[in-house]
């Protein structure tokens, strides 16, 4: 069985995975409207969160340096998202347009 993997964030509990591992949860990057840190909504050290257009949801990092690479990288995704998905509809936008 294959599956389309791409634009979708999967988060596991084990800190090593491989193919035989299941995801505790997977968000499709469409679905990501912000990502922040939440350590004084939690009152935890090291806590984000990740805000899609249904819920929030809470995580906890190792680290402060942790955290932020999360908070980064879930960003940067969220933006090359919205940069593709609105190229695709420009692009769909100037071929209606022609016809």
């Amino acid at each position: 069985m294959s599956q389309n993997l791409k634009g979708k964030l999967f988060w596991f509990k084990e800190a090593s995975i491989n193919r035989g591992s299941k995801p505790r949860g997977v968000v499709p990057v469409a679905n990501c409207l912000t990502v922040k840190g939440a350590e004084d909504v939690l009152n935890k050290q090291f806590a984000f969160e990740l805000s899609t257009r249904s819920d929030t949801m809470y995580f906890i990092a190792d680290s402060e340096k942790k955290k932020e690479d999360w908070i980064n990288s879930i960003g940067r995704s969220i933006v090359q998202h919205s940069r593709s998905v609105t190229r695709d509809e420009i692009l769909d936008y100037d071929n209606d347009s022609r016809k």
